[in-house]
């Protein structure tokens, strides 16, 4: 069972992101891109990607601009894009 803790613009907390919050995203699997949250589910998060491109381990699995993913808190760093 994971943590419902997330790390935002460097600080790990329990502070969920913020739907329809726009942030990089620094995965250890998925890769570096930028995306818009979609929902918060515990550790889970839906995000749909704004540029950039999530890897997998197989190709047919990455996902591109448009498309969503969701990510795991533990695998995941994210910073707060303002402008």
């Amino acid at each position: 069972m994971g943590t419902d803790k997330w790390t935002i613009d460097g600080v790990t907390s329990e502070a969920s992101p913020t739907v329809g919050g726009m942030y990089d995203v620094n995965h250890s699997r998925k890769g570096r891109f930028r995306a818009r949250a979609l929902a918060v589910r515990g550790e889970w998060l839906d995000v749909e990607i704004v540029s950039g491109m999530a890897r997998a381990a197989l190709r047919g699995n990455e996902r591109e601009a448009g498309e969503e993913v969701t990510l795991r808190n533990t695998h995941a760093a994210l910073t707060t894009v303002t402008s």
